[in-house]
């Protein structure tokens, strides 16, 4: 026994002797335990289907499954488990009319398709950039009596683009002619925009001042400004004098006359009578004006003092002016 090796068997648990060569092959006294053992062995497994370990003999060694439920669970079709909204996060459950639905109702679907947008935007005018856009809108914009669509547009690429990025929006730019155009669709921007006095049709009458902060009017009407409103020179006697004048174009009379009178009292300026520009077949804004070199000068600080948002290009001539420039 002096090249012979003593192991203990893994089935009876009785010491067998072997040669060295077989040390770490021979595992079994004899045919009869390894037999034995194989037949009680257990295997263990995870179930696929909830991940709980279960055990397995020799013959039910290739289940996938602890049981006929999870088995059963596993080989349906469909998950029939309740699902997450991916918009708006509102827990629905499995309908076997339609298996394959992911969203909980048509409209959260159709939100998902959508442009992004910050919809809150005009919940609450609070800020100079909300005021400014508000203001932009009531000049340029428009909202649909039929959809939820909301249209901005002027021939200035760059007012364009400071709207999108103010509202956050990933919706296109589009151009047609020389005009640029940004069309979003959304329910709850168009019904705080109508809220605050912007009217389903462009050519509206009836348009007043919206309810702001004080504080924010001065914005508000720089965007009115910079849509409808312009900056131009009086020259008089072969440009001997020359005098920076400003104009703003309205639908409405009453809103003309409402910011006349705001301005008067608040800056002790005096604009222009309110006259109505005439193009023929009853079409026409009306104007208001400011003349005088002192009252201009002033409106002109009231518009642009301590402010982030405005058209480059109206703001250039007018700082030019004062500089000697034109």
């Amino acid at each position: 026994m002096e090249f012979m090796i003593k192991k203990i068997c893994q089935s009876c648990s009785k010491e067998f002797y072997i040669h060295n060569y077989r040390e770490s092959a021979a595992r079994f006294c004899s045919l009869a335990c390894y037999n034995s053992f194989r037949k009680n062995a257990a295997y263990q497994k995870i179930c696929l289907q909830c991940n709980e370990e279960f055990v397995n003999k020799r013959e039910t060694r290739n289940r996938k499954y602890c049981g006929e439920k999870c088995s059963s669970k596993a080989r349906r079709k469909y998950n029939r488990d309740d699902k997450i909204c991916p918009t708006c996060k509102s827990v629905f459950g499995y309908r076997s009319r339609n298996p394959h639905q992911i969203f909980c109702s048509n409209q959260c679907n159709i939100k998902s398709r959508a442009y992004k947008v910050n919809e809150k935007f005009f919940d609450k005018i609070n800020s100079e950039g909300k005021a400014y856009l508000l203001g932009i809108i009531f000049s340029d914009g428009s909202v649909s009596s039929k959809s939820n669509h909301i249209n901005i547009s002027s021939n200035d690429r760059d007012m364009i683009e400071t709207c999108r990025k103010l509202l956050e929006t990933t919706s296109p730019i589009h151009q047609y002619k020389n005009y640029f155009c940004l069309i979003i669709s959304n329910q709850n921007l168009r019904n705080s925009l109508i809220n605050l006095g912007v009217m389903p049709r462009k050519s509206w009458k009836e348009l007043s001042i919206p309810l702001i902060p004080e504080k924010l009017i001065r914005h508000f009407l720089r965007g009115m400004y910079d849509g409808d409103g312009s900056f131009y020179l009086d020259k008089r006697e072969s440009n001997r004098y020359i005098y920076l004048c400003s104009a703003l174009s309205s639908a409405s009379y009453q809103f003309s006359k409402e910011i006349k009178s705001m301005l008067e009292k608040q800056l002790k300026i005096t604009f222009h009578k309110i006259r109505f520009d005439d193009r023929g077949g009853g079409k026409g804004s009306y104007q208001l004006r400011l003349f005088r070199k002192e009252d201009v000068k002033k409106f002109v600080d009231y518009l642009y003092r301590n402010s982030n948002y405005f058209l480059k290009r109206k703001y250039i001539f007018v700082k030019n002016f004062y500089h000697g420039k034109i």
